[in-house]
């Protein structure tokens, strides 16, 4: 028996070899999406997901204290780190929630970007931010742009946050 040779032209030819480069090309990407899908995606057995940031604007940096909106308003500057701030941080609470009082941020010092403003004393400038430096917990009132208060004792604190708004 002999065998028959089938002849292609060149350009049958061409194709093959074209439908055969394509073919490998996405048995490739089929491979490389498996693997990508299946094994980077997860990592001891956790699934990764993204969440949608938020902005967060009641806590401000210490270095952006002056430049709020608002033509009057509170800073309470504390230690989340030290326990015995609870008492003010509520009532700072309690202060936010009630109508018509002025707006309240709060500054965290044993965050990483208001390290540079603690110090063993406090001191301030009344319209800039160099030299502003916290001991522990402070409330600060601001009035067009400039320190008006510099309250740096608890107890003066919570007689503040108790007044009512005039």
């Amino acid at each position: 028996m002999v065998k028959k040779e089938k002849y292609y032209s060149e350009e049958q030819q061409e194709i093959r070899s074209f439908i055969k480069i394509l073919i490998g090309l996405v048995l490739i990407f089929l491979i490389l999406y498996f693997l990508s899908t299946n094994f980077m995606g997860k990592k001891d057995g956790i699934k990764r997901t993204n969440k949608a940031g938020q902005v967060q604007y009641e806590s401000i940096s210490l270095g952006t204290l002056l430049n709020k909106a608002d033509e009057e308003y509170y800073v309470l500057v504390f230690n989340s780190e030290d326990l015995g701030n609870s008492y003010i941080i509520n009532k700072a609470s309690s202060f936010k929630s009630t109508q018509g009082t002025k707006p309240l941020y709060t500054a965290d010092l044993s965050l990483e970007f208001n390290k540079p403003f603690v110090s063993d004393s406090s001191s301030y400038k009344k319209d800039t931010v160099d030299g502003l430096k916290f001991k522990g917990t402070t409330l600060v009132l601001i009035k067009d742009g400039t320190i008006s208060k510099f309250i740096d004792n608890v107890e003066d604190i919570d007689r503040e946050l108790s007044k009512k708004e005039s």
